[in-house]
């Protein structure tokens, strides 16, 4: 995939499934795609895909890109596991009597506040200045920050404040 997409995008800056939707036979469909080429890999056939695919159920829709293999890619090119050895997960800690978690990702990670609310505004209530979001649905209320710290309420662990934010904001 690096081949394809050599760079991640920047944080936050992509649409997650919290904020861009997904239809959820979409996930049946994926994993039976991936089991039939886990199939292929394990028996060993040469029939394994080498193409990025893209379902759109909504559009009715399927495309394929073919991926080449890219002699400088990072990681098949060069061997260069970055996302394994340095994985982008920040610190969390609990706020002492808040039900409410801090969750602060890693060092110069920066957020776009303005695009953040545009991508969430359509499943929730969203307000923003150019220092702050705030953000509200039926299940979810955080506040984000421009450097990517966001106050998660209504939580009593890391581990859901960690999900919340991957599913929200997307590190």
């Amino acid at each position: 995939f690096r081949c394809l997409m050599p760079e991640p995008p920047a944080p936050g800056s992509y649409p997650t499934c919290a904020s861009a939707g997904i239809l959820n036979m979409v996930t049946g469909i994926i994993g039976c795609v991936e089991a039939a080429e886990a199939v292929k890999i394990l028996t060993g056939s040469a029939a394994v895909s080498k193409h990025y695919l893209t379902i759109d159920v909504w559009g009715n829709t399927v495309d394929r890109t073919r991926i080449v293999k890219n002699p400088d890619c990072p990681v098949c090119g060069r061997g260069e596991y970055s996302m394994l050895e340095n994985p982008r997960e920040g610190e969390a800690v609990i706020l002492c009597g808040q039900d409410a978690a801090q969750v602060s990702p890693a060092a110069g990670t920066a957020i776009n506040l303005e695009a953040a609310a545009e991508r969430l505004a359509h499943s929730g209530e969203v307000q923003y200045t150019p220092f702050m979001l705030k953000y509200r649905d039926a299940k979810t209320n955080f506040y984000l920050f421009e450097d990517g710290r966001a106050i998660i309420k209504q939580v009593k662990d890391t581990g859901a404040a960690k999900s919340i934010y991957a599913e929200y904001i997307g590190l």
